[in-house]
């Protein structure tokens, strides 16, 4: 199987400081309205930059608060070698309050992304907060074996035990495709 390079939609011109980072970049793509969140659900996005990155917070955009007491958690898993698909937990950012006002639901990290490398960006909540998310028109997996014409743009991992991150994703048993959440991260 030939190495995997994502398809670069928009030229690098350097990582730009405060800027939020997200699938977008390097895939294209816009922002779509909103989605709730489906609980116990594990969502990976794929994650590429063409210039190292340093992140200092990792989050999403809530539009609707979750029920009181709610959280999301945050994380990033590097790529297999072989199938491309989440791995091996980097970072695993804790617990974020899914229950405030509507805004960003943010955790502070410290985490460099080296270029030309993929990551997963991932979340889960234990509630069902509206959230942002990407709507896209290309099938990111085709390179894992996962080609059947469908819009699949991040893995999704049901029945999930909300709390620590596991080390490794696992088996994904599903696929999220016109709405991902739209996790991203701040560069310093």
């Amino acid at each position: 199987m030939p190495i995997y390079t994502p398809p670069i939609q928009r030229p690098s011109v350097g990582i730009i400081s405060g800027a939020y980072y997200d699938a977008r970049t390097a895939y294209g793509g816009s922002t779509g309205t909103a989605a709730a969140l489906v609980a116990l659900v594990h969502h990976a996005i794929p994650f590429f930059v063409t210039a190292p990155l340093t992140a200092d917070r990792i989050g999403i955009n809530t539009t609707i608060a979750a029920a009181a007491g709610k959280l999301l958690r945050f994380g990033i898993y590097s790529a297999h070698p072989t199938t491309k698909l989440p791995d091996a937990l980097l970072l695993d950012a804790g617990n974020v309050a899914a229950d405030a006002a509507a805004g960003p639901a943010e955790a502070t990290i410290s985490f460099t992304f080296e270029p030309f490398r993929q990551y997963y960006l991932t979340v889960i909540s234990d509630g069902t907060p509206t959230t942002s998310v990407h709507s896209n028109t290309t099938n990111h997996f085709g390179h894992a074996g996962v080609n059947d014409g469908s819009i699949r743009s991040a893995l999704a991992k049901t029945g999930v035990a909300f709390g620590a991150l596991p080390a490794t994703y696992g088996a994904h048993t599903g696929f999220t495709s016109t709405a991902t959440p739209l996790v991203g991260v701040r560069a310093v």
